[in-house]
């Protein structure tokens, strides 16, 4: 996020110092980041580019947070290298705890699947009897017999699941997680400017991410303030005022600026929607709500702005992403409702995001922990092991989730 018409240039590092010296530090910085993104998304990441991509970054960027402590942009890319090098510390703890365990498909699981086979058997059959000839009392009784048994052996295979699922990481301080939020909270103390947006969103991701004390009321104060910023609402600000004036009267030989704005626009509401949810299913007196209508408006608006398709694929595939880690926390909240259904539409959610970008990293990383909690330990190490080197997940599990999608988008034109 974040728009200018100033040149990399423009960002004088320090008013002290060589330029020469300051750009030559941020541009290696930047492009160690840049490497590390484009081998990330590779079908087989090599572990050691990874690695010497994103030290190199961190390197570099830290030189500059040290040299230069009031600059913008090498503070502001040095909190993104910190958010991906805690990202793939993350998904290296996933794949440690698993160690050890079943890497063949879970007894478990398959028992699971083949009680829920006999459960839909047992359901179509009391569904033939009501809906057939006036049946005997006898007939119905052993029909619904069968359902009750049936739904009894489901329920105690999925008992038995929850004693093995590896569920939510131990909460933990996450001290790079920390060292970002407070570098984008810098830059967006600096006032209104290049990265201010930027700053207070990756700053609310960030917080969403660590949720620890107030981190998702004040994650959902900045993006509630990155919207107005975006939709055209100036700040008291005369310089904001100067840009929103000439925000307003773009014309029509500008329409890669709006583009951009409104993808913009729409990843924040991504975000700032999911937050939403996660308050409101932290509060016990709040029924349970439905987290495909409260996504659904959201999901009509990608679908219907003028983006170009990979822009919009990948606004897809967050929304996706974030609907895959509700179902996942709610599943695995104590007291949940329906906790294996949860788990099941979370990897739908997961696995279509990965149809709409392949090789997405946080959607493989909650993808590996829908897995563990299912047991699925096999394909769960095959997830993480396309995160930080391996071959990717198949993008679809009995089914075809683009196809899935499209049905979706169809209804929602």
């Amino acid at each position: 996020m974040g728009r200018s018409n100033k040149t990399i240039y423009d960002l004088r590092l320090s008013s002290r110092d060589p330029r020469d010296e300051s750009f030559g530090l941020l541009m290696e910085g930047l492009y160690a980041l840049r490497e590390f993104s484009l081998q990330a998304e590779k079908t087989t990441p090599d572990s050691k580019v990874l690695t010497k991509a994103l030290d190199d970054a961190l390197e570099n960027l830290g030189e500059c947070e040290v040299r230069y402590p009031k600059a913008a942009l090498p503070l502001y890319s040095l909190g993104l290298a910190l958010t991906m090098k805690n990202q793939l510390e993350y998904a290296k703890m996933l794949a440690d705890r698993a160690v050890g365990l079943p890497k063949q498909k879970s007894p478990l699981q398959a028992q699971l699947e083949k009680c829920q086979t006999e459960l839909k058997a047992a359901r179509k059959r009391l569904d033939e009897v009501e809906a057939g000839e006036p049946a005997s009392p006898e007939d119905l009784a052993q029909a619904h017999a069968a359902v009750k048994k049936a739904e009894s052996a489901r329920d105690t295979a999925r008992d038995a699941i929850n004693k093995l699922s590896l569920r939510r990481l131990p909460d933990r301080p996450w001290p790079l997680l920390d060292h970002a939020a407070q570098l984008f909270d810098t830059v967006a103390k600096q006032g209104p400017g290049l990265l201010y947006e930027s700053a207070l969103f990756n700053l609310a991701q960030v917080q969403s991410k660590r949720e620890q004390g107030s981190d998702l009321d004040e994650a959902h104060e900045h993006l509630q303030r990155v919207e107005e910023l975006l939709q055209g609402k100036p700040p008291d600000d005369r310089s904001w005022r100067r840009r929103w004036r000439r925000w307003r009267h773009k014309t029509e030989a500008q329409p890669a600026a709006n583009r951009e704005l409104a993808a913009m626009l729409l990843q924040a509401k991504v975000l700032r929607t999911s937050v939403e949810l996660r308050i409101e299913m932290k509060l016990d007196d709040v029924a349970p709500v439905s987290l495909d209508q409260a996504m659904e408006p959201i999901s009509r608006e990608i679908d219907s702005e003028d983006l170009k398709a990979p822009v919009k694929n990948d606004l897809r595939a967050d929304l996706q992403t974030k609907m895959g880690f509700l179902f996942y926390t709610r599943a695995v909240t104590p007291g949940g409702h329906h906790p294996h259904d949860d788990l099941e539409s979370a990897e739908k959610c997961l696995r279509r995001a990965l149809y709409f970008r392949k090789n997405w990293n946080p959607a493989q990383i909650y993808l590996a922990q829908v897995l563990q909690a299912q047991t699925e330990f096999d394909e769960a190490e095959k997830v993480l092991k396309s995160v930080v080197g391996g071959k990717p997940p198949k993008p679809a599990k009995g089914e075809n989730p683009g196809a899935v999608a499209a049905g979706q988008n169809a209804q929602h034109k």
